[in-house]
């Protein structure tokens, strides 16, 4: 039977800070809780807007009218202010100018959003000031995209539904109770945020998995089934994986932002209700804000950690609050791992993905970490001693997972162990020297970890081929000689030299790596001491030089002609 709605009396909803409680005395937004109806749009406060986000999201440049002045859901500028924009937290793109300001306030935004660092901040907060507008600025790590997906996410917070329930679990339940069979509730991550506990339903493993680890295995994640239950417009069949029961599954949206999925269990003794695509449709209304209130508090929680472990990375603030506030001691060892990928620049999504996965497994072995991501680089500074072999299995295992899931070849570089908080930029500089010193990894390449007190002799070289007066050096003679000989006559002189230099100038092994006879090498270096005088000492330490750092620095018109 159908559990009636609730119906509410029309009512005012305060502007409240989700986080601290804070009600904001003036600037309400207004709702009727009748069935059906809509807020449209739905109004918080400018402060709100501020304590909820941080500053490392927004920051105030002009609030004329104080932070209890109301704002609206954020819109794009298209360049084209028209009064769609009215009500709005409009978001300039580019180099607005003063008159830009002006002319959103007269088109009714009740806020402007920039890039500080992109235009004059003094002259549009005059600009505002004079229109009674707010301008805020926009954080510099952000994209416009993530800007507007998190102002979106945090009006949804806001916004009514009904009936209301107490939380993810009582809905899970009802909907169980509905629809005849078992539900979990997932975030954006996959996390199993709630689930039914309605007695005699049918579960499968792979529902009992996700309810013990509170996470999709890893092995069962489909993503293209996720996509299609994200795009559709009601619940869609799951089949995948095969061995498990079929599932019945919706996407959980509001104004196209996804914010989670819902899914029913098809148990073998009954077959789910007629009804079920229609209460799950139901239900992910029901579901919009709590997930996205989730979404907006793991947000907050990852950039407030990110930017607490760059600032100790970098030296940039108290070390010991920092150490604090991120959960490691403030005495004992530390050292700093980076990890890069195959793949050049490193994808946002990708890197809080290898982060998460890191973490994830650290905390499984009770090793102390802060894992992050810090300017795009997901890295982390491990705390204490612990077992050197385990760690490095860690890493590699994770990096491993992540690699499976994007297709990259992951690798970390670990820094020296410092023995004191204020010393932790000094282990981050040498975790950076070793992921910029490791050569080109193919895509497929198992994951490792490279230590910087394992790699003097390589980070020697990398230091002198990055050196600008060596860099120039690296074509000129003697290698220019024997590149150009090769050049006007065919030959293949200097895979020649490179294969002998790195057999120690063993003639037969090195024969045996170029598949020709001893013989036919030393006649072949005899050649080339005719160009060269092989035998001077100084020449030849100049020639393996060349010959060696030729294969780490790549230039940027194609590869080096040399074996790696």
């Amino acid at each position: 039977m159908r559990e009636p709605r609730v119906r509410f009396p029309e009512r005012e909803l305060p502007v409240v800070d989700i986080y601290t409680g804070r009600v904001y005395e003036e600037g309400w937004g207004r709702a009727t809780g009748e069935s059906g109806a809509r807020v449209g749009p739905q109004r918080v406060s400018v402060g709100a807007v501020l304590d909820s986000l941080g500053p490392a999201v927004l920051s105030p440049l002009a609030i004329p009218n104080g932070p209890s002045a109301v704002t609206g859901p954020p819109l794009i500028d298209d360049g084209n202010l028209s009064g769609r924009v009215s009500g709005t937290t409009l978001l300039l793109v580019g180099r607005p100018s003063p008159s830009e300001i002006v002319r959103a306030a007269r088109a009714g935004a009740t806020a402007v959003v920039v890039r500080a660092d992109e235009v004059d901040s003094d002259e549009l907060a005059l600009a505002a000031t004079r229109a009674g507008i707010a301008l805020l600025a926009a954080g510099e790590l952000l994209s416009w995209g993530d800007l507007y997906s998190m102002i979106r996410t945090l009006f949804t917070v806001y916004e009514p539904t009904e009936p209301v329930f107490v939380d993810l679990f009582e809905l899970a339940d009802r909907v169980a109770r509905a629809a005849g069979g078992a539900v979990a509730i997932e975030d954006m991550n996959m996390r199993v945020v709630a689930y039914s506990s309605v007695a005699g339903q049918d579960i499968d493993e792979l529902r009992l998995a996700g309810i013990l680890g509170r996470r999709v295995p890893e092995e069962a994640v489909q993503a293209e089934e996720y996509l299609r239950v994200l795009r559709a417009d009601g619940a869609i069949w799951c089949l995948e994986p095969r061995d498990n029961a079929p599932r019945l599954a919706i996407g959980v949206t509001a104004h196209e932002q996804p914010y989670g999925s819902i899914w029913v269990v098809q148990g073998e003794s009954a077959p789910l209700s007629e009804e079920a695509p229609r209460i799950l449709a139901e239900a992910a209304e029901q579901a919009v804000p709590h997930l996205a209130r989730l979404q907006l508090a793991s947000d907050a929680v990852r950039r407030q950690r990110d930017d607490s472990i760059r600032r100790l990375v970098h030296g940039a603030g108290p070390a010991e609050a920092l150490a604090a506030e991120l959960g490691l001691p403030v005495r004992g060892h530390y050292r700093v791992v980076v990890f890069g990928s195959s793949g050049g620049p490193t994808d946002e999504l990708d890197a809080t993905v290898v982060a998460d996965l890191v973490r994830s497994a650290l905390a499984a072995y009770r090793i102390r970490a802060a894992v992050g991501v810090v300017e795009g680089v997901p890295g982390a500074i491990i705390a204490g001693d612990p077992d050197a072999e385990l760690l490095e299995r860690v890493l590699v295992e994770s990096l491993g997972r992540a690699g499976q899931r994007h297709g990259a070849a992951w690798r970390a570089a670990m820094g020296r162990v410092v023995d004191r908080l204020e010393r932790i930029i000094d282990s981050t500089i040498h975790a950076e020297t070793v992921r910029d010193a490791l050569p080109p990894a193919e895509p497929g390449t198992e994951p490792f970890v490279a230590y910087h007190d394992r790699m003097a002799p390589l980070l020697l070289l990398h230091a002198v081929a990055a050196g600008t007066e060596a860099a120039a050096l690296l074509t000129e003679e003697p290698i220019s000689i024997i590149r150009e000989y090769d050049a006007a006559n065919g030959t293949d002189y200097l895979r020649t030299l490179a294969a002998w230099a790195a057999n120690h100038y063993d003639v037969p092994a090195a024969a045996e790596d170029l598949y020709l006879h001893p013989n036919t090498l030393r006649h072949r270096l005899g050649r080339i001491r005719g160009l060269l005088d092989l035998d001077d000492p100084d020449l030849r330490l100049a020639l393996v030089l060349q010959l060696r750092l030729a294969t780490l620095v790549r230039p940027a018109s194609g590869g080096s002609d040399l074996p790696a």
